[in-house]
């Protein structure tokens, strides 16, 4: 599994024109995300720190539900939190704020970070077991 992080150095042009698109212009960019789900890329999303380097205007405006919608995995992050201001509870609030995401939502993301990571999958076996344990 790899990830991308979408930064404003992203090399990528193609990606970031991607995440850029609203959910209607998505057509024309098929191919890419079917790439992105058929080599399993894990996209990173730093919405704060996103927002803040001007990749997207505003929260409403970030594609986070299209590019779910359409089957790729994402996670949220928070990228530098002193630069943004920002920790990943708050990160995950505005998803849930904004979104409307509920708890299984916010498993899935959770389960999506912890399965794009390098450890061993008897680690990240454990970490999954937390959040079946967690209490919201």
């Amino acid at each position: 599994m790899r990830t991308v992080k979408l930064t404003k150095e992203t090399k990528n042009d193609l990606l970031e024109s991607l995440l850029k698109r609203s959910p209607n212009n998505y057509g024309q960019y098929e191919s890419v995300v079917n790439e992105i789900i058929e080599k399993g890329i894990v996209l990173e999303l730093c919405p704060t720190s996103n927002i803040n380097t001007k990749i997207f205007n505003d929260i409403r405006s970030y594609p986070i539900t299209t590019l779910i919608d359409k089957g790729v995995k994402v996670t949220i992050n928070t990228d530098n939190t002193t630069v943004s201001n920002t920790d990943i509870e708050e990160e995950y609030i505005k998803m849930i704020a904004n979104f409307g995401f509920n708890r299984k939502d916010v498993e899935n993301l959770c389960r999506n970070a912890i399965e794009s990571t390098f450890l061993h999958e008897k680690e990240k076996r454990k970490l999954c077991k937390k959040i079946d344990k967690f209490k919201f």
